[in-house]
């Protein structure tokens, strides 16, 4: 009997654990975007050239691929 509560305890850790995981994973992500969407608003607004567009596009893909995981709390 106590294998099996301590088994289920374990269980409902790990589930824990991945949901909060999942859920940052998912909160970095939207950060990214909304970031992103800025960034397109002001070069609209400024009318940049498309070719400058893509530069910072691009510069944004570099710049935060991978970085999806906050390092500091892992």
């Amino acid at each position: 009997m106590l294998s099996m509560i301590v088994g289920a305890t374990c269980y409902a850790m790990f589930v824990g654990h991945a949901t909060a995981l999942i859920q940052s994973l998912d909160s970095s992500r939207r950060q990214y975007q909304e970031k992103y969407k800025q960034v397109e608003q002001y070069m609209s607004f400024h009318k940049l050239p498309a070719d400058m567009r893509q530069k910072i596009h691009d510069y944004y893909e570099h710049r935060y691929q991978g970085k999806i995981f906050d390092e500091e709390n892992i």
